[in-house]
């Protein structure tokens, strides 16, 4: 049976920071209740995840705090928080058992991760951190969400960087540009068409645009060229149906190496699914093309701009400086997860200063890549600037070329 307890603060002292606590095990609930409603904070904890969503509501939280475990799902425990406060920060506990159940709840966006089990001490200083006052993020005037789930406000000019749950950053006036042709497609098209350099966020944009359909996993299928044939396509689409999710989203990758075999089988799927359309579960594939030598112009493309008008072109990253601080407070956080045994956790001033003038000819596949390896390689909880310098050095120098 569910079990809610409410510590209210007296009246008068409204403006005091609101927390909902969906907790199963009680000894932790009552632990985290006790230490919130000492730092003066007003208290929702709740033992089912059902009754935290409706508590979710109809309170607006400053902070929501989940944890994962195999049993229930706390998903829908955040959504709901940040539909009612889009600024509601999230702490997710966790057992180290319950790890793989991690990163669907960190693509809804989370704020700190504390794995169990925790004392008193362990627990103030993320706590006191979740609950301090912050910067209310306002979204863009023109932005116009698409049908589906809770969207996540894209930035407005100035505001400070940050990066949605998908992994996309919105702090640049490029992101935010395609990120609201992403919003306008229209939710029954057949898909869109991505180009940008090797490199560029061509999966994040993908899941971004699965997610705006009203998909609920962080991640989507994906068919590399190396790997096409008719045959594995058609059973890609009819897994995609077979799944829980409520629409399909296919990515294929690299179609600018396609051969003209592969190019026809694509044609005869593609030619199918319109005349389909209207039934079973909704469709749509992302295509995406990397940029050709000269900027040649690929068959290929124009033709699927027939199938998809929807064109969308990635900027490549060293046009979008401000754009790094987001992409890597998402990063450092997903790689807290694969790597919980990694001290790093944040990036001093100075490295966020030398990731800026980096020209970044890899685009965002070669920041993942330092970012990776300066986690593992972190003896410190803060990643200098000096770190990043010599692993970038040691990626360019000519022994590791050879």
């Amino acid at each position: 049976m569910s079990q809610q307890t409410s510590l209210q603060n007296a009246p008068g002292q409204s403006g005091d920071p609101h927390v909902l606590a969906c907790i199963p095990e009680g000894r932790v609930r009552g632990l985290f209740s006790v230490l919130l409603t000492d730092q003066g904070c007003r208290v929702t904890a709740c033992e089912d995840p059902a009754e935290a969503a409706r508590q979710a509501q109809v309170l607006a939280s400053e902070l929501c705090i989940v944890q994962a475990t195999e049993r229930d799902d706390q998903a829908p425990v955040i959504r709901a928080a940040r539909i009612r406060n889009p600024n509601t920060r999230v702490l997710v506990l966790a057992e180290h058992a319950c790890a793989e159940r991690l990163p669907a709840l960190f693509k809804l966006g989370v704020d700190e991760l504390l794995y169990l089990p925790a004392n008193a001490r362990r627990c103030m200083d993320p706590l006191r951190r979740l609950i301090a006052p912050q910067e209310p993020l306002e979204p863009a005037p023109e932005a116009r969400p698409m049908p589906g789930p809770e969207r996540t406000p894209l930035l407005s000019k100035g505001a400070p960087p940050t990066a949605i749950a998908s992994g996309l950053s919105s702090s640049s006036p490029a992101m935010r540009t395609l990120l609201e042709h992403l919003r306008d497609v229209p939710g029954n098209a057949p898909g869109i068409l991505l180009r940008g350099e090797a490199g560029s966020e061509f999966e994040l944009v993908a899941r971004e645009y699965h997610r705006l359909r009203g998909g609920e996993l962080g991640s989507i299928p994906s068919l590399p060229a190396l790997h096409f044939s008719e045959e594995t396509l058609r059973d890609l689409i009819a897994m995609s149906r077979l799944s829980s999710e409520p629409v399909c989203t296919l990515h294929l990758q690299d179609l600018e190496t396609l051969d003209t075999r592969a190019q026809e089988a694509l044609r005869s799927v593609l030619t199918e699914e319109r005349k389909r359309r209207h039934r079973g579960k909704p469709l749509a594939f992302v295509f995406s093309f990397n940029e050709l030598p000269s900027n040649e112009d690929c068959p290929l493309m124009e033709e699927l701009l027939f199938h998809t008008p929807n064109f969308l072109k990635i900027p490549p990253l060293r046009d979008r400086p401000e754009d790094l601080d987001g992409l890597a407070r998402h990063l450092l956080g997903e790689l807290s997860i694969l790597y919980p045994a990694s001290r790093v956790r944040t990036l001093e001033p100075g490295a966020r200063e030398w990731l800026r003038m980096q020209i970044w000819p890899g685009n965002h596949a070669e920041f993942v890549e330092l970012i990776r390896k300066a986690v593992l390689g972190g003896t410190s909880r803060a990643m200098g600037a000096m770190s990043l310098a010599r692993l970038s050095a040691e990626e360019a120098s000519p022994e590791k070329a050879v």
